[in-house]
């Protein structure tokens, strides 16, 4: 009996939240609806739930800007100042940030042979068109080699007479390499 007492309020706690928030929206959307008669003189149907609706990603809208943002900055303001932690975090925010972020860094795959008699090719990503500002001739590339099954990989500076553009999405491309070659690539970017 104790044991399905349990069961009862753990399963009234995995229910509860759920339907008092549905509860509680039907009872804003309803005293919204009903002041909006009063204050329109009619009932507009669906007036209302438009205004919930606002109202909601208004406070969404709030909520973002006054607690979330201010609790990310305040936790990257702590991590900048741990020395070894800043270092991991910073570098996985950054790749992970090239891979989906807003500047997308790996948007140019290419195939590059290593030398000129070479009967295989790397698949990697452009990640800067040219290295001179590395006092390096500007006939070279940095090329990212992501490694398969892995968060990690290697740049190279490619001379350009070895690097091949492919005409797939980078998405589909990257999604290959990370798979080791398991995941069939069928889309083209002209598509």
């Amino acid at each position: 009996m104790k044991k399905l007492l349990k069961l009862l309020f753990q399963g009234a706690l995995y229910v509860a939240p759920a339907a008092l928030t549905v509860f509680i929206l039907i009872k804003l959307f309803l005293f919204l609806d009903s002041i909006l008669e009063t204050i329109v003189g009619k009932d507009v149907p669906g007036l209302g739930l438009l205004t919930l609706i606002a109202g909601l990603v208004l406070i969404g809208f709030l909520g973002n800007v006054f607690i979330s943002d201010p609790i990310k900055k305040s936790f990257n303001k702590w991590l900048a100042k741990v020395p070894l932690i800043k270092v991991i975090y910073n570098s996985v925010k950054d790749l992970l940030g090239a891979f989906v972020g807003k500047e997308k860094k790996f948007n140019n795959p290419v195939m590059v042979k290593e030398h000129s008699n070479a009967t295989c090719y790397k698949i990697g990503f452009i990640t800067q068109e040219s290295v001179a500002s590395l006092g390096i001739d500007g006939s070279f590339s940095a090329v990212y080699f992501p490694h398969s099954y892995a968060l990690s990989g290697v740049v190279l500076l490619v001379e350009n007479e070895y690097i091949v553009t492919i005409d797939k999405p980078a998405a589909e491309v990257m999604k290959f390499i990370v798979s080791g070659g398991v995941i069939t690539v069928n889309k083209s970017n002209n598509e």
